[in-house]
């Protein structure tokens, strides 16, 4: 069962990318509750460089291997708690996810706050571990996954419930959200004993997995996004290029996640103000997905600032007819109407203002809107 978590990031993303032709959007502050007791960072944090963790760690000695394009770095900790620990860097040596696992499971009992946002967490998924004690006719523990986090990053909590109703936390995620499908918690990796390798790779060793091409190119696509959208603090126009760029020379098999990427790649271009590359770009991802409203808008605002009004109102035109309720298109078209047919200019910023009523993320465009209106009539 998905977690409200993920619904409401579902229709976050949706009005982001509705967003896309004027950069990001700012996301929902409606999250689920994640306020913790317990530290699963210490002093490092996502975003951080590899050099910045490794001065930071000085006292901690990390077993490196190749994460797809990217470096794993693990250790084992000596504390009571017997903790074994992953920090998974991109190949710009940026700190995007950090596994902390408790192979003995770590009583909760001592953290209040974390069993309280627990409590207020619907379940992600739910199965049994040792399931083959079904067959021996006794009752195995629960192993449920939760998930919650903040508006650029997820935290995965995997939690044994044993038959006395005793809750421990077997594996916790802390990832930047581009990164999560890679990386899920409850796989065997992180939740077997140190000397199991069974099962997927040991610390230490490359999984089969991460050296296909589709792996690689998930990995290079978090990695676009993440730049793109400011995941971590900065610009980061050239990384994302090259990202969306190798995504696209390594291929997805979904066709939709393709086009995505091209369009990705478009808004990347566009944003470093290379307009005729951002135009090839969104043409390509319109071949592969003709009727996208998102991407007719992102190619009818390039077209615009390439002063090709006729075409680019051509585009928007399409977009509305789509999705008429689809607000920033509404804007875009109405700019470039302005020039060439006041009345309907008109017409489309008031439809656009109609849309956005009590929408604060659009509040500032909401704003610069009333003014052109004011301007026009």
């Amino acid at each position: 069962m998905a977690s409200t978590k993920y619904y409401k990031r579902l229709i976050g993303l949706l009005l982001f990318l509705v967003s896309c032709s004027s950069g990001p959007s700012v996301p929902s502050s409606n999250l689920p509750p994640s306020a913790s007791d317990l530290d699963l960072l210490g002093l490092t944090r996502l975003c951080d460089t590899s050099d910045m963790v490794h001065n930071r760690e000085t006292g901690q000695t990390f077993q490196q291997s190749p994460w797809g394009t990217g470096k794993e770095w693990y250790a084992e900790n000596t504390d009571p708690t017997h903790r074994r620990q992953w920090l998974f860097f991109n190949d710009d040596e940026t700190l995007v996810a950090v596994v902390s696992a408790y192979p003995d499971g770590l009583n909760l009992d001592p953290y209040p706050v974390l069993r309280d946002t627990l409590s207020q967490l619907p379940p992600a998924r739910e199965f049994f571990e040792n399931s083959s004690s079904l067959i021996q006719g006794t009752q195995p523990d629960t192993v449920v996954l939760y998930r919650t986090g903040d508006e650029k990053s997820t935290t995965q909590y995997i939690i044994r419930e044993d038959h006395d109703d005793e809750h421990q936390l077997l594996v916790a995620v802390v990832v930047l959200d581009p990164y999560e499908q890679l990386l899920d918690g409850a796989q065997k990796k992180f939740r077997s004993q140190p000397n199991d390798s069974k099962e997927g790779s040991a610390p230490g060793q490359t999984s089969p997995t991460q050296q296909t091409s589709q792996f690689l190119a998930t990995q290079q696509f978090a990695r676009g996004e993440i730049a793109l959208f400011e995941s971590c603090p900065g610009e980061k126009p050239d990384i994302a290029i090259d990202a969306y760029r190798q995504t696209i020379k390594l291929g997805l098999e979904d066709t939709k996640r393709l086009a995505e990427a091209h369009h990705r790649l478009g808004l990347a271009l566009r944003n470093k103000g290379q307009l005729t590359e951002a135009k090839s770009a969104l043409e390509e991802s319109l071949k592969i997905q003709q009727h996208s409203p998102r991407v007719l808008n992102s190619l009818g605002t390039v077209l615009f600032q390439l002063k090709k009004p006729a075409e680019a109102i051509a585009l928007l035109e399409r977009a509305i007819t789509l999705q008429p309720n689809y607000a920033r298109a509404r804007y875009n078209l109405a700019e470039a109407y302005e020039s060439v047919n006041r009345r309907r200019a008109i017409e489309e910023y008031e439809t656009y203002l109609a849309l956005v009523d009590n929408v604060p993320e659009e509040s500032t465009r909401a704003a610069l809107a009333k003014d052109r209106l004011k301007k026009l009539q």
